[in-house]
């Protein structure tokens, strides 16, 4: 995925604990140990297209 620019939106929301401990030890594993931000947009992109939306384009799920 490409870095955000200061145009694209800025979303802030609170995690429980062990979440953030689940993402942490999700980053840990990870071979390049993305940043949890990165780490955040990893999850939810593959989600996003394991559900059947084209993450990229927007477009609406393949279902």
């Amino acid at each position: 995925m490409k870095t955000p620019s200061k145009r694209d939106v800025l979303i802030s929301i609170r995690l429980p604990r062990a979440l953030v401990q689940a993402l942490d030890d999700y980053r840990r594993e990870s071979e390049d140990l993305p940043t949890r931000p990165e780490a955040i947009r990893r999850c939810i992109e593959g989600q996003l297209q394991s559900a059947g939306y084209a993450v990229e384009k927007g477009e609406a799920p393949n279902v």
